[in-house]
């Protein structure tokens, strides 16, 4: 095998390598996607089941960097850049929220998404 692959199965849990039809997912997953372009993948993104907002901010900003688009130096790509993120947002009172507000800079919806987070981790029960 691969070094490659190799590194991918030594990754995988004890569970995933032993139970067929969750091996092969991944692995489709892994290797069998169709290759989008950058734009294509940036402009086509979602916020995954259970990812935060503040980690799919990050993983959008990356796909835009890597798509060519420079929002941090134009406001106008700026704006579409955060309207893309808030209209693939899964959270539908966060959705609410943010479209009512405009952002000079992405850091500021980064330090409020920040926020956010530390609120709820505060709100949220103890652990047993």
């Amino acid at each position: 095998m691969p070094p490659t692959g190799r590194n991918w199965w030594d990754q995988l849990s004890k569970r995933s390598r032993q139970d067929w039809t969750r091996l092969s997912k991944l692995f489709k997953r892994e290797y069998c996607k169709t290759k989008l372009s950058e734009a294509e993948r940036y402009y086509t993104m979602t916020q995954r089941k259970g990812e935060k907002a503040l980690a799919f901010l990050n993983r959008l900003n990356l796909a835009a960097e890597r798509a060519g688009v420079y929002f941090r130096k134009s406001s106008k790509k700026r704006e579409q850049h955060l309207r893309q993120f808030v209209r693939n947002l899964s959270d539908e009172s966060l959705k609410e929220t943010l479209q009512s507000h405009r952002f000079k800079k992405v850091a500021d919806l980064e330090y409020i998404l920040k926020q956010r987070e530390e609120l709820r981790q505060e709100d949220s029960p103890p652990p047993r």
